[in-house]
């Protein structure tokens, strides 16, 4: 018999607590009425000191409910070395579940795992069939049950260490659960009379993920055998991206990293440099961890050049102490100006269209001013976004816009004069459009576009974007009464 929780046999002791209170009991005498002792001799009580033990029923019983309550609490099982219905000279299917995850680089370790996998195969008999599986993210088959069965039986073990010596820790995480379910499933596929087991060689670190494994129903006849690796030496300290934040999105947005140290770490003082070869940039930043626990900080700031990269200092265990962050690049975007303007004058629109953008961290911004004859080409370019247009345009100019717009891009064509008509009218494939500049209005009107303003355009064209309106302040200031020479 064995017990899930020995220590709790400990308090079968309580068992001496009836028996001490059985002792030291005292029973109440009898009182007897008496007429008078004045006639009797005075005699002092003999002092006597006995302890003797009453109700021993009563106290067998309290005493076994104390025993068997500590027993229950031992939670006692018996151990079953062989499973019934099974036929052991079948064999025994084996399933070699080994820990191919970033922690397993440690020093030392990735040794001991290649040693363990070695005693294992030794153990396997002839009539046995093995299957070998690495797992991290992802869980792959190195060496297959049917691989197995087709290798002659001379070659077989050869084959499987084989496999072992050419077998590396990768970088990714630890998914043990769907590991260990994804070998029962093979275990599964086919059915199979004889004993069957696992033998997982895991370091079990902090994080590993066991998804599935406590809603799942586990075979009666399948047994997992989980041995725990342990490194050369305690303690490791990792280093992550630490999730975006609101404010990653924002043109002051840094870069932001997680530091991580294990429970049985020794260090608590890291830094964070960057690093390009084996010159380390002399600005760090310095993390104060603590066993444990995990600290979100901003790295230093990103030094001039490329192939840097950020760097964890003062850990022992450097396969996680290195993020390969890319720097950010501004998003290049060209716009095209059409017109005639010159640079400095005031009263163009291209006067304040080459001032309105600037250069920010995720994008860069480049105003290209040409005539409408030199259009020719200038629209060929991947980082063209928006052509605007300023002045008039030649039908032979017309086609290459349309084109522009009709790949994705944009195209805005600002109507200054009733001259760019025959431009809107090209660019639609429409009837003739026709455009009427508006005239002159009442004090009493220009007083209420003080308050309020709307344009009401009475022009629809299909595959055409046009704004409806443009409204300041309150629109339920403005009456049509009060504008009556426009016609409202």
């Amino acid at each position: 018999m064995s017990f899930l929780a020995p220590l709790f046999l400990l308090g079968a002791l309580a068992i001496a607590g009836p028996v001490l209170f059985h002792l030291i009991r005292r029973n109440t005498r009898e009182k007897f009425t008496f007429s008078s002792l004045m006639f009797l001799r005075a005699d002092p009580p003999k002092v006597t000191r006995k302890s003797r033990l009453e109700d021993i029923l009563l106290l067998l019983v309290r005493c076994a409910l104390l025993a068997v309550m500590a027993l229950a609490f031992s939670r006692p099982f018996f151990r079953q070395n062989t499973v019934t219905g099974l036929d052991p000279a079948l064999g025994t299917r084996v399933v070699l579940l080994i820990d191919s995850s970033a922690s397993m680089q440690r020093d030392g370790l990735w040794e001991k795992v290649l040693s363990e996998a070695r005693s294992a195969l030794d153990q396997v008999q002839p009539a046995d069939s093995l299957a070998i599986l690495t797992f991290s993210d992802q869980t792959q088959a190195q060496l297959r049950f049917d691989q197995w069965r087709d290798l002659p039986e001379p070659n077989r073990l050869p084959a499987a260490r084989e496999k072992l010596n050419g077998l590396q820790p990768g970088w990714g995480g630890t998914h043990l659960g769907n590991a260990i379910i994804t070998a029962a499933e093979i275990l599964e596929e086919n059915t199979h009379a004889g004993p069957q087991r696992i033998i997982v060689l895991t370091d079990r670190q902090e994080g590993a993920q066991l998804d599935g494994l406590s809603g799942r129903d586990w075979p009666a006849n399948l047994q997992v055998t989980l041995n725990t690796l342990t490194p050369a030496a305690p303690g490791n300290a990792g280093l992550h991206r630490a999730p975006p934040n609101r404010s990653e999105n924002s043109e002051n947005a840094t870069e932001r990293v997680r530091v991580t140290n294990s429970n049985d770490a020794t260090r608590e003082q890291f830094q964070l440099a960057w690093r390009r070869g084996d010159s380390t940039h002399t600005n760090t930043v310095s993390v104060y961890v603590p066993a444990g626990q995990s600290r979100t900080v901003s790295p230093p700031r990103r030094p001039s050049g490329t192939d840097w990269q950020l760097t964890l200092l003062g850990d022992d265990e450097s396969f996680d102490n290195i993020l390969h962050l890319a720097p950010v690049t501004p998003e290049p975007v060209r716009i095209h100006y059409l017109g005639k303007e010159t640079a400095d004058d005031t009263e163009s629109m291209r006067f304040y269209l080459e001032r309105a953008f600037s250069t920010t961290r995720l994008q860069h911004v480049e105003v290209l001013t040409h005539t409408p004859s030199e259009l020719a080409g200038k629209l060929t370019h991947p980082d063209d976004r928006l052509v605007i247009i300023g002045e008039p345009l030649d039908a032979k100019h017309v086609d290459r816009v349309r084109h522009f717009a009709e790949a994705g891009h944009s195209v805005l064509l600002p109507l200054k004069s009733e001259t760019m008509a025959g431009t809107l009218t090209a660019l639609a494939k429409s009837g003739p459009v026709p455009l009427i500049e508006a005239g002159s209005i009442s004090t009493r009107c220009w007083h209420r576009w003080n308050s309020t303003t709307r344009f009401w355009p009475r022009l629809t064209i299909r595959g055409s974007a046009i704004l409806p309106r443009f409204t300041f302040g309150n629109t339920g200031n403005w009456r049509p009464a009060d504008c009556p020479e426009r016609g409202y």
